[in-house]
């Protein structure tokens, strides 16, 4: 599994964000040229899902812009963190309770006591990478690494005195790559390369017959191979009684679900009793002792039941035997 770092978007539109190099490290340019400051805030630098780095508890990191001032959040801030921790400023998990906040008028990074309090004119609500800590902090204070474009966008030139407009109508996605486990990065990767582990997640749309939905529920299984060759079925509940050999920095914080915590290639070992109720698939069923541990390897992510909410349908030259929707549960069979 590789886990995607800053990208490069581009589009028959020119790119909002032109030179800036996924490859680079966050903070390689200072924020002050990286974005031109507004002294009163009035001229809107960040969007809401721009990607940015900036100086968060003594280092620099990459984050993710959830609130812009005018907005209101609809999501809780009791994680709101102020990047000091308590008292001096040492220690302190992110999310947690801070000492004393600094009001959103202020220079200085701040978070808000309460969550009903709107953001401050020139300041955005970012969500920092991997632990998933929030933070109010001035526009001036961060570098805009990437800004997420879509087919049908209208968008202009940036820094130009050419305000011509134009429509996207292909996007051409190049991303920096980190491998789990190691610090090697891949670039240049192409998007178009990449393929998703899960084929399908919760909320997606789908198209069954004439019939379009939105996925609410779905069942998850793991292909595991055993040092003896055995495989196994097993359902992701019970392997998240396994544990990870090789655990990564990202495999927690509100950036990871645990619900697609699975890949192949993955290592994980565990306790014999939770292999009781697997599906056995080939090779030789193994002695399930109670001292015993096994070790296996995640060969594949199967996805084998949906639970789909039917929206609507499209022409069907069926009649009306094609009114009705699908069964709201689609198996793999």
């Amino acid at each position: 599994m590789a886990e995607p770092g800053a990208m490069d978007e581009t589009a028959t539109a020119a790119s909002p964000t032109p030179g800036l190099s996924p490859a680079a490290s966050p903070g390689s340019e200072p924020p002050s040229t990286a974005l031109s400051p507004t002294a009163d805030g009035s001229q809107r630098l960040l969007f809401s899902h721009d990607l940015v780095s900036g100086r968060y508890r003594g280092s620099v990191r990459f984050g993710l812009v959830r609130m812009i001032h005018g907005e209101e959040d609809f999501n809780s801030d009791s994680d709101l963190d102020d990047g000091g921790g308590r008292g001096g400023g040492e220690g302190g998990g992110g999310g947690g309770g801070g000492g004393g906040r600094l009001p959103c008028g202020s220079d200085t990074e701040s978070a808000l006591d309460t969550p009903s309090r709107p953001l401050g004119r020139g300041f955005v609500r970012v969500q920092w990478y991997p632990e998933g800590a929030k933070q109010d902090i001035r526009e001036t204070k961060l570098k805009l690494e990437d800004r997420s474009i879509v087919i049908r966008d209208i968008v202009r030139r940036n820094n130009s005195s050419d305000n011509q407009c134009g429509i996207v109508t292909n996007i051409d996605i190049e991303c920096a790559v980190k491998l789990v486990g190691t610090n090697c990065v891949l670039y240049p990767v192409n998007s178009q390369d990449l393929q998703h582990i899960w084929s399908f997640m919760y909320g997606d749309y789908i198209a069954y017959d004439f019939w379009l939905g939105k996925v609410y529920d779905l069942t998850n299984h793991i292909i595991l191979k055993l040092s003896n060759g055995a495989r196994c079925s097993m359902s992701v509940e019970d392997g998240a009684k396994l544990y990870d050999v090789c655990p990564h920095v990202s495999d927690s914080g509100l950036f990871f679900d645990e619900a697609y915590g699975f890949y192949p290639g993955q290592v994980l070992i565990g306790p014999a009793k939770v292999f009781s109720n697997v599906q056995w698939l080939s090779g030789v069923k193994p002695v399930l002792s109670r001292k015993c541990k096994f070790r296996v390897v995640v060969e594949e992510v199967k996805v084998v039941e949906l639970k789909v909410t039917w929206i609507t349908k499209s022409y069907s030259p069926k009649g009306s035997d094609s009114v009705y929707p699908p069964p709201s549960t689609i198996t793999q069979e």
